[in-house]
């Protein structure tokens, strides 16, 4: 009995190594993390590089990340080569969030900020993924964005008023008046919530609006 348990597990342990032997980044991307267990490899995060923060911390924008031991793939984001992933790699779990671009400071310049996070954990006998948690938060205004943000807010209230169903702004006046909802900045949120009703959107500024992301943090 002990004998068939033994070769049992050999070849369970044949077999993982072939897996992971085969496990490779696909779609083009290059490998940017591996974790290994037991010297075999467990875990393999790719994509393309956009920045190294550090040795155990990058970001990447087309992230997956697979699980060698049975070759499926915990987590794909293949498509997405515009917004990217910061990962963290920890002894044995792999910290991955994503990222959402707002502009921010007195010229309101694109800034890209951590919004969700995730942990996978891998011990020796399962891999899980944690449950996204949000980790968004904005920097604290100053005196001159508050005037702005409060200046947008009238104009677009004016257009309302007016009855016109052309937004009177671009992209980054949304999200100026989106961060004052965030932030509790006068009528902002009173006046985000009836302009995403109120205007006939189209473009870049239809796609913004459709993001989870901004529904969410408005919750």
């Amino acid at each position: 009995m002990k004998k068939r348990i033994s070769t049992f597990a050999i070849i369970l342990f044949v077999v993982g190594a072939i897996k992971a032997q085969n496990c490779q980044c696909k779609y083009g991307t290059d490998t940017v993390f591996t974790l290994n267990l037991d010297s075999s490899l467990k875990l393999l995060v790719c994509g393309y590089l956009r920045q190294e923060i550090s040795k155990n911390t990058k970001e990447i924008t087309a992230l997956t990340i697979t699980d060698c031991s049975s070759n499926k793939e915990l987590v794909n984001y293949g498509n997405d080569e515009i917004i990217p992933y910061k990962v963290i790699k920890k002894e044995n779990e792999f910290v991955f969030q994503s990222m959402m671009y707002l502009p921010s400071g007195n010229n309101w310049d694109a800034t890209l900020m951590p919004y969700m996070s995730r942990k996978i954990i891998v011990t020796d006998s399962s891999t899980t993924i944690s449950a996204g948690e949000t980790v968004f938060k904005y920097p604290e205004l100053t005196k001159s964005q508050i005037i702005d943000i409060n200046n947008m807010v009238l104009m677009v209230k004016s257009t309302m008023v007016l009855e016109s169903k052309t937004f009177p702004t671009d992209e980054i006046g949304l999200k100026m008046i989106f961060v004052g909802a965030l932030m509790n900045i006068g009528e902002s949120k009173a006046t985000f919530t009836k302009m995403v009703e109120y205007f006939e959107f189209d473009g870049a500024i239809y796609e913004t609006l459709m993001e989870t992301n901004y529904k969410t943090l408005l919750k």
